[in-house]
């Protein structure tokens, strides 16, 4: 099972840029930053979004760098 630490910074209305924040991964060092909620969804579970309705890479890697 995975655990994470998500802290949530900002809360803003607009949709594409609706929710700020940091994801930890507990036991590891690295820190995956998002700004909204599609960019969350991505990092808790990349695999799920990956297959989804889109089918190709995800904006997010799991290593939180912008895929091309």
């Amino acid at each position: 099972m995975e655990c994470y630490i998500v802290r949530i910074y900002r809360r803003y209305e607009d949709p594409e840029r609706n929710i700020v924040g940091v994801v930890e991964e507990v036991g590891q060092d690295a820190k995956q930053a998002f700004t909204n909620d599609r960019e969350l969804r991505e990092i808790l579970a990349p695999e799920r979004i990956r297959a989804g309705s889109h089918g190709g890479k995800s904006a997010l890697s799991r290593s939180g760098e912008q895929s091309r």
